[in-house]
């Protein structure tokens, strides 16, 4: 009976030695970044006591500079060092073309742990395996969140083509940051009462066909004591000029009366220049630095889980490192890291939302007084500047970081917008006389107090215009309007605004009350790539 029992026993007993032998002489390969001029790696032998016996174990250190990936592979932290130790009588420590590469023999006693396993032998609780490493799943799944996750929304400018043809839903006109490519469509009401409806194509010339050769990554700027992170952000697109021909809006708008006292086609062109604008997500360093944490979110993550307090907790065990790494595979597959690059977008949205800028338009109309392509004459121009204050530096005006970092907080942020427009040689149906043209100048001096989140905003403004029709005297009026702005989908804005104005003493029939709406839908190319 005995001799049945010894027999198995001394067939598992060599079975697993035979296994411990094997696994012990196999090379480790361990991948760094990156993977030339690496420091050398300390070696040596070293004695210890494991289950009241001496054993003989190999020692290899790396410094903790040296960014690895060591998936399954046991190995503690010591002052500056990786400390990996294998049960082994003698080894050796190379650098190879990917990072180091850690050998090892020798005749092992039977009494202690096996000290590595392999990465596929790694165990992952849900039972993922996809053949890929730890660091070439959180590469994949960046790549993928930078592909497919949400761009930074913060409204469609208004066209400066329907500004010189004065039909935006809003006459005081916010200075921003351009989209690539933007259209806006619009029912409105003109300033005689006759119906519009009309298109704007706009783009971004500069961003249209250089800004794929624009590597804004080229210009990070890395963490610095004596330079306020505010002062950083503006410097990722290097140059004044630079910045100022990204922010560079070209607009082609088109309009067409559709009334009999009014059925001419009117063509606007012009450009509006953003000399700064402190709420561009393309110098949003906070963006940026969000954006090239993933990998550290989801470390951290990976240990909250398993009930530390992050990635740096100092009850860290070998084996809890083997833990958090199987639960990082896991999260991956749970898109998390697409779900923190979505979060580091809707925080750049609550951060930059509303913030100053100021920028100049100018552009030139022309005019078909019966609509007949064949006919288009000069229909004047038109010059304008718009600067808008965004309350930075005020408390309870701006988005605090902790309601910034709260998913559930939407914090309502104010802006102030100051316009003017000098408007020349404008055709217009003669007020006066039924089916007949006449050509005015017009001033235009606006206010606008805009408030909302990056989904929806408020607006309040109100604008003193004087006039001056051809053979007539000078005439004046005020004008108030209350619109808003709602985001249907991504880039896609509906605007709308009701309003009225008082009544010119030298014009018939004015004192209107007046409704505007417009779509505007834009695209443009996902900043800081």
């Amino acid at each position: 009976m005995k001799i049945k029992i010894l027999i198995p026993n001394l067939v598992f007993l060599v079975g697993l030695l035979t296994l411990n032998v094997i696994a012990q002489t196999s090379p480790v390969k361990i991948k760094a970044t990156p993977p030339t001029n690496l420091p050398p790696c300390e070696q040596g032998v070293e004695k210890t006591v494991d289950n009241g016996m001496t054993v003989t174990v190999f020692t290899a250190r790396i410094p903790n500079s040296v960014k690895l990936d060591f998936v399954g592979i046991r190995w503690s932290s010591e002052g500056d060092n990786y400390v990996f130790r294998f049960q082994a009588n003698s080894g050796f420590c190379r650098i190879t073309a990917e990072g180091y590469e850690i050998e090892f023999s020798g005749s092992p006693a039977p009494v202690i742990n096996l000290a590595v396993t392999t990465p596929t032998a790694t165990p992952i609780p849900t039972g993922v395996d996809t053949g890929l490493s730890l660091a070439e799943e959180i590469t994949k799944a960046t790549e993928e969140a930078e592909k497919e996750g949400k761009e930074v929304d913060l409204s469609i400018p208004e066209a400066p083509g329907f500004t010189i043809l004065g039909l935006t839903p809003q006459e005081v006109t916010r200075p921003t940051t351009p989209r690539q490519f933007a259209t806006t469509l619009i029912n409105s009401l003109d300033r005689n009462g006759n119906f519009q409806t009309g298109i704007a194509i706009d783009t971004a010339p500069y961003q249209l066909f250089f800004g794929r050769r624009v590597n804004r990554d080229r210009d990070y700027i890395p963490p610095q004591e004596d330079k306020p992170i505010e002062k950083r952000s503006r410097e990722t697109l290097k140059g004044f000029f630079t910045r100022l021909l990204w922010r560079t809006q070209f607009s082609l708008a088109t309009t067409k009366g559709t009334t009999e006292t009014d059925k001419s086609a009117r063509i606007g062109a012009g450009f509006n220049f953003t000399f700064f604008d402190f709420g561009d997500p393309n110098t949003d360093f906070r963006l940026r630095e969000c954006n090239n944490n993933l990998n550290f979110k989801l470390e951290d993550k990976a240990y909250q889980d398993l009930g530390f307090t992050n990635r740096n907790d100092p009850r860290i065990k070998p084996g809890d490192v083997r833990k958090a790494n199987a639960r990082m595979m896991f999260l991956i597959t749970q898109d998390f890291i697409l779900k923190q690059y979505d979060k580091c977008i809707e925080e750049s949205e609550k951060r930059n939302i509303g913030k100053s800028s100021f920028g100049v338009g100018t552009a030139g109309s022309w005019i078909s007084k019966n609509g007949d392509s064949s006919t288009f004459t000069n229909n004047g121009q038109g010059l304008w500047a718009s600067l808008n204050y965004g309350f930075e530096g005020i408390p309870g005006l701006r988005c605090t970081e902790d309601e910034i970092e709260d998913e559930t907080n939407r914090c309502i942020t104010p802006q102030l917008i100051f316009h003017f427009r000098r408007r020349v040689k404008e055709t217009v149906p003669d007020p006066l006389l039924a089916g007949m043209f006449t050509t005015k100048d017009s001033n235009l001096f606006g206010m606008r107090l805009r408030f909302g989140v990056p989904k929806w905003s408020l607006n309040l403004e109100g604008v003193y215009r004087g006039e001056r029709f051809a053979g007539k005297k000078s005439s004046s009026n005020f004008e108030m309007t209350f619109g808003a702005d709602y985001r249907l989908a991504a880039n896609l804005y509906l605007n709308f605004s009701v309003g009225g104005e008082t009544k010119e003493s030298s014009i018939p029939g004015t004192g209107k009350v007046f409704i505007r709406t417009s779509f505007n839908w834009g695209t443009s190319q996902k900043p800081l790539n």
